[in-house]
């Protein structure tokens, strides 16, 4: 695949994630988005509060909005999926110390 086909199914992943679209997240990873990119900008010292990667999108969205039930529940849908394409679990378990504690 092409750096730029990668770079188009790595955004529509993220973009998929924010918008909590459970179907396009899964047909972003089965057209071989990385579970793991990272934005281009996670740098500086407040690299590690952001929602770099796609599951770190995930702990930032349950944390920062009002979500019904059926979006908590495409939010846990998303995360199973990025976590069976090999989402790094680790990562996002800084961003969400950070948050909310241990």
């Amino acid at each position: 695949k092409s750096l730029l086909f990668q770079t188009s199914m790595d955004a529509e992943l993220m973009s998929a994630v924010e918008e909590h679209d459970v179907a396009r997240v899964r047909a972003a990873l089965r057209g071989g988005a990385n579970p793991n990119n990272r934005r281009a900008d996670d740098n500086g010292a407040e690299a590690i509060m952001q929602p770099s990667t796609p599951l770190r999108m995930v702990i930032f969205r349950i944390s920062d909005c009002m979500l019904n039930d059926n979006e908590l529940t495409s939010y846990a849908e998303i995360a199973r999926a990025l976590i069976d394409a090999g989402a790094n679990r680790q990562d996002a378990m800084i961003l969400a110390r950070h948050r909310y504690g241990e």
